[in-house]
């Protein structure tokens, strides 16, 4: 069980920052 509960966490942790840095981008390209 802890394995399974792991797993999306760490996947959450490492997608997480780099949705952000993409959608940041998104948005200068869109404004500028």
């Amino acid at each position: 069980m802890g394995c399974f509960s792991l797993r999306p966490l760490l996947l959450l942790a490492f997608f997480l920052p780099l949705l952000l840095l993409v959608e940041c981008r998104v948005r200068h390209y869109k404004f500028n």
